[in-house]
């Protein structure tokens, strides 16, 4: 019986399921359902044939002529490839669909099998199996581990900030992006995972053999600094519930500073090595420090072709909504780094733009593009690049990021010995702040 893997390509990048979401960081990372495209419903898988001919030929090929030697390429494989063992349709499939987004020539346009793209969706919902631990780009461009969560295997297998990944489960991680490491160290419960490790000071790379665990990390975490004085806010991620949770810790840090007779204490927002994640998680952040405007601008193909820009609004608070406390006076510093990229660069643009605070830090990523996520039949997912974002400003973010307002190196070093320079800084501006008030 012969079949076409040609068609079950085409069927494959044209058959979405009824899932269709705006991808907005990386995870990169993230998506949030905003105007998606139609479903296309699935078509009949065609009836094989025993014997290829002309006719058949001709029947199956689709009628956009610009596929027309991609077509003779797969008819000639199909008529002519021979091999002792049957072809794997799906992983030609696959391959077929990296081959043609390679040559668009676009990180961020990706196809992600089934169990990774499992992983994505499951990390956006506070938990997910891994080991946990932050990772973030160090100043050579490798994946560098920057935090270890407390009581989590990486704790307990002995890993450190500084640690650099050099292989997972025996592959070098080299040419990959953060994002697609990250997704290899994590999955399942109870599996485990290899990691071959190169720690300063030790002439021969580590190896760890971790089990993964269910992680389960707040997106919010907090404390306050300078007796009182200051609220420290970390945001590892924009998830589902973070809104919700950064509501409740400002309210924390307003009633602690109270509690010092601090009327308004200064918010340090940290924003260093979050990669990004859903776009309506960074409205609801930013409508915490700025009450109505617009949010970013989205720069897309209009109906013939050209540009259109498009505007997307901080999200009002409105009766029966969840309550927000609107920070409209407190003195507000937004530390950024280049791991902050995405969803993050949403807030630190906007709070910029609206001079409603200063970035202390370093030039963030630069990852201004927005991506629909297509759910396929088989649950394996294509991410394609559909706009570029812009701050309210309409600055462009995409491969240039934003500049701080003070400049502020953090090296590998201060990461493996704990020293924070840019956490310093901020606590030292607002100091300063509030003795000139």
């Amino acid at each position: 019986m012969r079949r076409s893997p040609f068609m079950l390509l085409v069927l494959f990048l044209l058959v979405l399921s009824a899932s269709s979401f705006t991808f907005v960081a990386g995870f990169g990372v993230g998506w949030y359902a905003h105007k998606p495209p139609t479903p296309v419903t699935p078509a009949p898988s065609p009836t094989p044939t025993t014997v290829a001919t002309k006719e058949d030929d001709q029947k199956d090929k689709p009628t956009d002529s610009r596929l027309s030697t991609f077509w003779e390429a797969w008819q000639l494989v199909d008529r002519d490839f021979y091999s002792e063992k049957p072809l794997d349709y799906q992983q030609v499939t696959y391959g077929a669909i990296r081959g043609l987004l390679g040559a668009l020539g676009d990180p961020y346009t990706i196809f992600v099998e089934p169990p990774q793209h499992e992983l994505e969706k499951s990390g956006y919902q506070g938990k997910f199996g891994g080991i946990g631990a932050r990772i973030s780009i160090n100043d050579k461009k490798q994946p560098m581990l920057v935090e270890i969560i407390k009581n989590t295997p990486a704790e307990a297998a002995g890993l450190q900030p500084g640690d650099i990944v050099l292989q997972v489960d025996g592959k070098p991680v080299e040419g990959l992006s953060l994002d697609q490491v990250v997704l290899k160290i994590r999955g399942p419960v109870g599996t485990t995972v290899e990691l071959l490790m190169q720690r300063e000071g030790q002439a021969a790379p580590l190896r760890f053999s971790i089990v993964r665990a269910e992680i389960k990390q707040p997106t919010v975490e907090w404390k306050m600094l300078d007796e009182g004085r200051i609220g420290y806010v970390q945001l590892t991620l924009f998830a589902e519930p973070t809104g919700n949770e950064l509501a409740e810790a400002l309210r924390e840090v307003r009633k602690a500073g109270a509690a010092k007779g601090v009327k308004e204490p200064g918010i340090i927002l940290d924003l260093r090595g979050n990669r990004g994640g859903l776009l309506a998680a960074a409205g609801e952040v930013t409508a915490q420090f700025i009450k109505s405007g617009v949010l970013l601008y989205e720069r897309k193909h209009g109906p013939e072709g050209s540009d259109i820009e498009e505007a997307y609004m901080i999200p009002v608070n409105t009766k029966g909504s969840p309550s927000r406390p609107l920070l409209e006076k407190e003195l507000l510093v937004i530390l950024v780094d280049k791991g902050t990229a995405s969803a993050s660069e949403i807030v630190a643009g906007a709070i910029q733009d609206y001079k409603r605070g200063i970035l202390i830090g370093e030039t963030t990523f630069g990852k201004g593009s927005v991506q629909f996520l297509h759910e396929l039949s088989d649950k394996s997912s294509l991410h394609v690049t559909s706009a570029n974002w812009l701050t309210p400003l309409k600055r462009r973010i995409h491969g240039s990021g934003l500049t701080p307002d003070v400049e502020v190196r953090r090296s590998d070093e201060d990461i493996r010995v704990g020293r924070d320079p840019q956490l310093d800084r901020a606590i030292e501006h607002l100091r300063e702040r509030h003795q000139s008030k």
